[in-house]
């Protein structure tokens, strides 16, 4: 920095030794500049900037090629199932086809029994009444039978021999079941549209049909020996396996008939059918009798006597005929026999004395001295073939009650001689 003027000339005077700088001043500053016309500055207003959208952050690369992974195996599996799946069309196309023409088939069926059989209802088979102790085996199932219990197709019914079942098939069939009986139906489930068909295995039943039956449909009782077939009747039927008939065993079918016509055809014991079918009218009967040599109608078309039947039978028969249901019996006829019936059950009954054991002996053949030879009335052998021993004889006897004589009957006792032809009238 230069010294001033003013401190120089001071310093000089007061004999300070001060260095002297001789050097030139600096040349003095130009003028400034005229400007003319300066326009006016404009405030410049700030437009606000839009901020770039932020880029979307690319997929890993190795999750990238994960997923191409993942895509390229399920493309393979895919073209890998469609060839799987066109091999198995061409080693199995015979199947195939046959599977679809089955369908096809399911369907027209399903339409044509909309068409025929839509306005049906379906069937019902139960029981409407029922006393004493029934069963009901149902495949491996065996239970009680009760009132409104319904039995689905092959159920086996089954009486002890105290008890009565009435079942009810549709609205206008009833089966009055006897004691000591087993059978099973077996039946369509569309009503008045199919097929019903009783079969009795042992014992007895009676069947009552007020209507006829359609044309599309069909009722049979089946025995073991015997198809009978039925569009509108009241008739019952027996069946009754024999261990010993004449020396052979035997199945023998008992139809009686109280109403209609009913057709039979009788079958052999190889399960052939024996002779044409027959057709048995209202107020007769018939037996068909089958052995494993021979099988024949023995006694077609007999006229039935309504005193040899049983007495439950005969109560039966007179509430069908009293339901309005036509037969070929008046209601006195049947009143007269249900009347005679009774007595001589309830004589039979008070007259009878108990051997000490409690179960029945079979009879003895019956040996008259010559001597003292007399004759038995028919009226008395009907009552020693016919009538029940009970174990306990009861001081009354009810109207309609049944039993059966367990024991030996007297067509199955050998014939060892003539002493027995005293069982013979003239």
């Amino acid at each position: 920095m230069k010294t001033p003027k003013l401190i120089l000339n001071i310093a000089d005077k007061m004999g300070f030794d001060v260095p002297i700088d001789n050097s030139q001043p600096p040349p003095p500053p130009p003028p400034p500049k005229k400007i003319y016309n300066v326009p006016p500055v404009k405030a410049e207003i700030p437009i606000p900037k839009k901020s770039p959208p932020e880029p979307k952050t690319p997929p890993p690369v190795k999750e990238k090629a994960v997923t191409q992974v993942k895509k390229s195996e399920t493309v393979k599996k895919t073209v890998d199932g469609a060839v799987k799946v066109k091999e198995y069309i061409t080693e199995n196309l015979t199947f195939l086809i046959g599977g679809v023409i089955c369908i096809l088939i399911v369907l027209v069926v399903a339409i044509f029994a909309v068409i025929n059989w839509g306005d049906m209802k379906t069937r019902v088979v139960k029981i409407a009444e029922i006393t004493g102790e029934v069963t009901i085996e149902s495949g491996a199932r065996v239970k009680p039978a009760s009132k409104n219990a319904r039995l689905s197709p092959g159920d086996t019914i089954t009486l002890s021999d105290d008890a009565r079942v009435r079942l009810q098939i549709d609205p206008d069939k009833f089966l009055t079941i006897e004691p000591d009986t087993s059978l099973y139906v077996d039946y369509t489930n569309i009503e008045g549209m199919g097929s019903v068909a009783v079969n009795l295995l042992y014992g007895s039943v009676i069947t009552e049909m007020s209507e006829e039956i359609r044309a599309k449909d069909s009722f049979l009782v089946i025995t073991p020996n015997t198809v009978i077939d039925v569009r509108k009747s009241v008739f019952r039927t027996d069946f009754e396996y024999f261990g010993d008939y004449g020396g052979t065993p035997a199945k023998i079918t008992t139809v009686e008939n109280f109403s209609g016509n009913v057709n039979l055809q009788l079958f052999d014991d190889t399960g052939e059918k024996s002779e044409n079918l027959m057709i048995l009218k209202a107020r007769n009967s018939a037996t068909l009798i089958t052995t494993p040599d021979t099988a024949l109608y023995n006694g077609l078309n007999v006229e039935l006597n309504l005193e040899n039947l049983p007495q439950l039978t005969l109560t039966e028969i007179l509430r069908v005929s009293n339901s309005f249901t036509p037969l070929a019996y008046s209601t006195i006829e049947l009143n007269d026999a249900l009347k005679l019936v009774s007595e001589r059950n309830y004589q039979t009954a008070s007259s009878v004395t108990l051997p000490e054991t409690t179960t029945a002996t079979p009879f003895e053949p019956i040996v008259v001295p010559p001597e003292t030879e007399t004759r038995i009335s028919e009226e008395e052998i009907i009552i020693i073939t016919t009538t029940t021993i009970p174990q306990t004889i009861p001081t009354t006897q009810t109207l309609g009650e049944m039993t059966t004589y367990t024991g030996e009957k007297w067509w199955e006792i050998a014939n060892t001689g003539t002493e027995t032809e005293v069982l013979t009238t003239e």
